[in-house]
């Protein structure tokens, strides 16, 4: 796994956050996605996903409605150097605005339990987690494809569903002005998981990954 920047470069981490938390942050990404999808056409003018695509995220935009369970995973601008969460304050900031929704809902933590699991359920038992907690550089999987989710929100599987799902639209809100998708080589993007033990929203990558103590001061903020 490839670490961006040493230790020691964190020392002098006092820059401003270059990414805006907030709706336009996020409409900002879908507009990045739209020039991308229109620059496209140019190749593939004919391409009936494209046109959709197109009037699916400008709708988005005019409504000011971002939702998690419609992300789109689209390409979006070219990446110049390094990918922004790890540039300056960026993973600082993002990391602090995760942990004030983990904190908002410290309160629907739940005990943690077991279900009967296959092949036997008389004899096998699941985990079921009742954790919200933040995640830094936890290895989680899409499919067979392992990748790390750099920063994100984890919600144990016996939190109640409506809970959980204000938790993932909160945090989707705050992580995706650091996304940035590319289609062939993942770049960084939105992951989600839904497990009986615990599921997480969160930014991932399948190649990079933040140093032992730039994940210890993300971790930090947490305590």
């Amino acid at each position: 796994m490839k670490h961006f920047k040493k230790y020691e470069e964190y020392n002098t981490f006092l820059n401003e956050a270059r990414v805006n938390f907030s709706k336009a942050g996020i409409k900002a990404k879908f507009e990045e996605k739209i020039e991308s999808l229109k620059k496209s056409k140019e190749k593939y003018p004919d391409d009936e996903w494209r046109d959709k695509s197109i009037a699916k995220l400008e709708a988005a935009i005019k409504s000011g409605k971002f939702d998690w369970k419609d992300h789109p995973y689209i390409s979006g601008a070219e990446v110049d150097g390094q990918f922004d969460i790890f540039q300056g304050s960026n993973a600082m900031a993002c990391a602090k605005e995760l942990v004030k929704i983990v904190n908002k809902y410290k309160g629907d933590e739940v005990k943690a339990t077991s279900v009967g699991a296959a092949p036997d359920s008389t004899r096998f038992r699941a985990a079921v987690g009742g954790m919200v907690e933040l995640m830094v550089n936890e290895a989680v999987y899409d499919g067979f494809k392992g990748k790390t989710l750099l920063l994100g929100i984890k919600v144990g599987g016996g939190v109640n569903k409506s809970t959980r799902d204000k938790i993932f639209q909160e945090a989707y809100e705050k992580l995706m002005p650091l996304e940035q998708f590319n289609g062939s080589g993942g770049g960084i993007s939105i992951h989600t998981s839904d497990g009986t033990n615990w599921g997480a929203i969160g930014l991932a990558s399948s190649k990079f990954g933040f140093n032992s103590g730039m994940e210890k001061r993300l971790k930090d903020l947490a305590l």
